[in-house]
């Protein structure tokens, strides 16, 4: 029997699942960032960009499709980059995709897209094909990696959250934070959606260290979106938790 899964064998499970020695449960890190957080909700990710800037709220697919690697910067120009998603029955899929290049793999949802060589100089625009709604993403300069606080969970897992933190170097009384964790069920007609949480902040760092980890269950859109009560704010967001597989 295992400590909480079967192959799960000790207390210390996080250094266990992060090496990858427990085969169904996998490492979820999740990171946000929101450089002009705005006083309208919006998903806590990169959406700046600098002519073609993407949506405040994230948009997801309403079928899968085709996903292009545009660079903004020519000197990014052929460089590979891994796309992460789902396909139209929530599996697990991925593409290498090279920038200036097209997706042979449809997605349904995109997770999360890095750079396998180098570094990108400028902006990259993960961008779906077809009529709009398009769930687009996009990582800045030098980041390589898409920095988004959402989380499609696929068929046959659970998602459990054990910690969740919030950081902001310009808010401060005047000028607070709202945060809330946005569900969407997009195999239930309709969709069902829930905001089930919500806090604020007025200082510079928020953190919950669940003592009982928050579920999120299969076939289920995740993310966080936040807003300032005035002006703009920079805001970031991490997320840690366990991916795992059902029992048989």
């Amino acid at each position: 029997m295992g400590y909480f899964h079967v192959e799960v064998g000790s207390p210390h499970y996080g250094m266990e699942i992060a090496a990858g020695q427990a085969p169904r449960v996998k490492p979820i890190n999740l990171f946000g960032y929101k450089p002009n957080l705005g006083t309208d909700f919006s998903t806590v990710y990169s959406t700046d960009h600098p002519t073609t800037p993407l949506d405040g709220v994230m948009q997801y697919n309403p079928n899968a499709k085709r996903y292009s690697v545009t660079a903004l910067d020519s000197a990014d120009a052929g460089k590979p980059f891994l796309l992460q998603g789902l396909d139209a029955d929530f599996n697990e899929i991925f593409d290498i995709v090279e920038a200036g290049q097209v997706s042979t793999n449809l997605f349904y949802r995109m997770n999360k897209a890095i750079i396998l060589t180098g570094t990108n100089v400028g902006f990259v625009h993960i961008r779906g094909f077809g009529a709009n709604p398009n769930q687009d993403l996009l990582i800045r300069p030098s980041d390589g990696v898409t920095h988004s606080l959402h989380y499609s969970v696929p068929r046959g897992y659970n998602f459990y959250i054990f910690r969740i933190n919030a950081n902001s170097g310009t808010v401060n009384s005047n000028k607070y934070i709202t945060f809330r964790n946005h569900i969407e069920s997009p195999f239930i007609t309709p969709t069902r959606i829930i905001n089930a949480a919500q806090s604020t902040m007025q200082n510079g760092e928020s953190t919950f260290d669940r003592q009982i980890p928050f579920k999120v269950e299969e076939l289920t859109d995740f993310s966080f979106q936040a807003k300032s009560s005035s002006g703009e704010n920079e805001f970031s967001m991490f997320v840690e938790g366990i991916l795992m597989q059902d029992e048989d």
